[in-house]
């Protein structure tokens, strides 16, 4: 079923749909429109997969506090609390860094040496002092959270992040210590 809202923006539709005191607006229903004011049992149908649209469009976010540098926080947990609390079932989840000198990665999380051996090579690959044009002094941590990355998606069956046996997602810092967020976008199926 394809449902296209004839609003502004998909949270102005919802809102809409939701609001006081015209619950009720027009829809594209396969490319008909059909007045929901006049068919009440349609819109009965669809009006718990609106609200559930609704609330997978919920951002959460949360702060990450690094004491480093350089520095992979492992926030597996925090982000599988994110998604118990929007109650997703089964979808997506996105997680955003909106940091220019920081990112988020998926690695081991069985073997502390991996985060060491992580930050290791990128130390290497791109040390701190280089002869940058940027003069701030931290124009190797803009590389490195290029290279990593600002977001990622994770699949979530039956409530859980899919993630392999040794997997976890950490938060990548490049320019600490300092207080930090990510935002975390549930999308349901």
């Amino acid at each position: 079923m394809v449902l296209l809202c004839q609003v502004r923006s998909w949270r102005e539709s919802l809102l809409s749909f939701f609001g006081y005191p015209h619950p009720y607006r027009n829809i594209i229903l396969h490319e008909r429109r059909i007045d929901l004011q006049a068919d009440v049992e349609i819109f009965s149908a669809i009006e718990g997969g609106l609200r559930a649209m609704w609330k997978s469009g919920v951002m959460e976010v949360f702060g990450v506090r690094t004491n480093q540098r350089q520095q992979l926080v492992d926030i597996t947990a925090q982000l599988q609390k994110c998604v118990s609390e929007v109650g997703l079932k089964d979808g997506l989840v996105c997680v955003f860094v909106p940091h220019t000198t920081a990112g988020v990665t998926i690695n081991e999380n069985a073997d502390p040496d991996v985060v060491y051996d992580v930050l290791d090579v990128l130390s290497k690959l791109i040390p701190e002092r280089a002869g940058y044009r940027h003069s701030e002094g931290n124009s190797d941590s803009h590389v490195k959270s290029s290279l990593v990355a600002p977001s990622l998606m994770v699949i979530v069956e039956e409530g859980r992040l899919q993630l392999g046996t040794w997997q976890g997602i950490y938060f990548a810092e490049f320019d600490g210590p300092r207080n930090r967020q990510c935002w975390v976008k549930a999308i349901n199926n």
